[in-house]
């Protein structure tokens, strides 16, 4: 297999085909339908939509049915966006939040399409069910109202 990271592929370059390709940072991610209402935000975590073919929506608040986590920002609603469903991605924390590496990370209980990273082992049913994986480097919270990128490895049950 051709190393991703060299010459001819080039640095911080997608490494697919199609509707599926492979992220700088690690996180396997498909081309779907922004249908959030709003423009793309990287690191928002969403849901299959359930208003339109091949679309995601934003995760509401305490939902277990996350498939991903947006890779691009910019994107309009109605325009096609890369989603992260697997390995690593940056994903925004709940306000006044940070992570820990090694947390469990879960859909906030809070702020739909956010997630927190807060406790040190999985909780139990039903808050497990919101699981969408684990902080792989800590960064601190940065204050009410701001929301922080935290890199981690989405793995769904």
């Amino acid at each position: 297999m051709k190393d991703v990271y060299n010459k001819e592929c080039g640095v911080n370059r997608f490494v697919g085909l199609g509707n599926m390709r492979f992220t700088p940072e690690g996180g396997l991610a498909v081309r779907l339908l922004n249908k959030t209402g709003i423009a793309s935000e990287k690191g928002r975590c969403v849901c299959a939509s359930t208003a339109a073919d091949h679309a995601v929506e934003l995760c509401a608040t305490n939902d277990t049915d996350s498939i991903g986590v947006i890779y691009d920002s910019g994107k309009e609603d109605g325009e096609t966006v890369w989603v992260v469903v697997a390995g690593l991605a940056q994903v925004l924390l709940k306000s006044n939040t940070g992570s820990t590496h090694g947390y469990w990370v879960g859909i906030s209980d809070e702020a739909g399409g956010y997630a927190y990273a807060t406790e040190a082992s999985p909780p139990a049913a039903p808050t497990h069910f919101r699981e969408i994986g684990h902080c792989v480097h800590t960064h601190a919270a940065e204050g009410e109202g701001t929301h922080v990128l935290c890199m981690m490895l989405i793995h769904y049950n």
